[in-house]
């Protein structure tokens, strides 16, 4: 499983790092937004792990930019603040889960496998066909990672095949 980390303390992002090439996960790693956009349309991932705190533009508004940007992998927002408003800011900007450090690495370990398997379960109403996809539930279509306008009534014609 590719995993992208973005942390901006190098003890934490070495940390984890570790920990999940342990697990035998494939682990990239940006230290700021920058960095981390970059990479975003470069590589593929199975799911991010983004502090909440990240150097640059912070990871709120990079969460915020990753969902809007119609990128469906499972986020899971990691930051030192435990309080609830921070935790309901992270949902609320696309995050899909959310830990307190300090991480556990077992815990950690749990919930990317959790993200993963809903991951699967939802990537079921999503058919892909080379580099065209269809979102049955979404009733959004993609080609080249650039979204495709269709009507309702477009959208149902599909339906027929």
């Amino acid at each position: 499983m590719r995993v992208f980390l973005i942390e901006s303390d190098p003890k934490v992002s070495s940390f984890i790092k570790s920990g999940l090439e342990d697990n035998g996960y494939i682990v990239f790693v940006a230290y700021d937004s920058h960095m981390a956009e970059k990479l975003l349309f470069q590589k593929s991932f199975n799911i991010i792990i983004l502090d909440a705190f990240i150097a640059g533009i912070g990871g709120i508004k990079l969460c915020e930019k990753i969902r809007n940007a119609n990128i469906t992998v499972p986020v899971l927002m990691i930051t030192s603040s435990n309080a609830i408003e921070d935790r309901i800011e992270g949902f609320n900007c696309g995050a899909d889960d959310y830990m307190v450090k300090p991480i556990h690495l077992g815990e950690l370990d749990a919930r990317i496998k959790a993200l993963d398997r809903m991951r699967h379960r939802k990537g079921s109403s999503l058919l892909k066909i080379s580099d065209l996809e269809l979102g049955s539930v979404s009733k959004k279509v993609r080609r080249n990672n650039k979204e495709i306008k269709l009507t309702e009534k477009e959208f149902e014609i599909r339906s027929f095949y």
